[in-house]
C-alpha cells in the first residue's frame, strides 16, 4: 500500500495516492512510516485541490490533517513543511472567500458581500489586502441601502397583488391565508430598512477607522462619495 501510494504521489496522480494513503494510515496507525504518510497525504490534498475559483472540499481537508499532524507531531522533520502546506491552504481559502464576496459586490448583493469581507478580515487577516478589503467591507455595508429598495419595491408589489386578491377570497379562510402572507411581505419590508439602517451606520463607523489607518487614499475618496449620495 505505501509503496503504491507512494508510487502515484510521485507520478502526480494525487487522487490515487489520496486514496493509497488514506488506507495505510487507517490500517497501520501506528506504522514507524505513518507520520512521512501523514505529511504526504496533506501534502497530496492541497494538490488534489482546485484553484480559488471552485469547491474548496479538499482544501478544508488538507487543513484539518495538517492541524492533526502539527498536535501530534510537534517536533517532526516534517512540520516545517506541514506549515508551509497550511499557509498555502489558508491563502487559498481566503482567496476563494474574497472572489464569492467580489462575486455578490459585482451582482448588487452587497449585504452578503459585507458579510463575505467582514469574515475575511477576521479569519484571514495575514492573508489579504486589509486596505481593499476594508474598502469593500465599508462600501458594501453603504449600498446596502440599494439592495434593501429593490428588494422592498417587489414585497409592495406582492403586497399590491395580495390585496388585490382580497375581494375575489372565497372565504374567511382564504382571507386570512392572504392577510397573513401580507403580514409577512410587510415584516420583510421592515427587516430591510433595518438592515439598511444598521448597515449604513456601520460603514460609516468604519470610514473613520478606515481614515485613521490607510488615509484620505482613493478608496477613502471613493467611500466619502458613497456615503454623500
Amino acid at each position: 500500500k505505501l509503496a503504491i501510494g507512494e508510487s502515484y504521489y510521485l507520478s502526480k496522480d494525487y487522487v490515487n495516492a489520496v486514496v493509497y494513503f488514506e488506507d495505510f494510515l487507517f490500517n497501520y496507525p501506528e506504522a514507524p512510516e505513518s507520520e512521512r504518510v501523514q505529511y504526504l497525504l496533506i501534502d497530496s490534498y492541497m494538490k488534489v485541490a482546485p484553484d480559488a475559483y471552485r469547491d474548496q472540499t479538499y482544501t478544508y481537508r488538507a487543513i484539518d490533517k495538517a492541524k492533526e499532524f502539527l498536535n501530534r507531531y510537534p517536533n517532526s522533520a516534517y512540520a516545517d513543511k506541514v506549515l508551509e502546506v497550511l499557509e498555502r491552504a489558508e491563502k487559498r481559502l481566503a482567496d476563494h472567500e474574497y472572489l464569492v464576496g467580489k462575486f455578490y459586490e459585482d451582482y448588487g448583493y452587497y449585504y452578503s458581500a459585507s458579510l463575505r469581507y467582514r469574515d475575511l478580515l477576521i479569519n484571514y487577516p495575514e492573508q489579504v489586502p486589509q486596505a481593499e478589503v476594508l474598502y469593500r467591507y465599508i462600501k458594501s455595508l453603504l449600498l446596502v441601502e440599494k439592495q434593501a429598495e429593490r428588494r422592498k419595491r417587489v414585497y409592495k408589489k406582492w403586497i399590491e397583488e395580495a390585496r388585490k386578491s382580497l375581494n375575489s377570497a372565497k372565504d374567511e379562510e382564504e382571507k386570512k391565508a392572504i392577510q397573513k402572507r401580507i403580514a409577512f411581505f410587510e415584516e420583510q419590508i421592515k427587516r430591510w430598512d433595518d438592515m439598511a439602517r444598521s448597515s449604513r451606520e456601520e460603514g460609516l463607523r468604519l470610514m473613520e477607522k478606515y481614515k485613521e489607518t490607510f488615509g484620505e487614499n482613493s478608496y477613502y475618496k471613493e467611500l466619502q462619495r458613497l456615503a454623500k449620495r
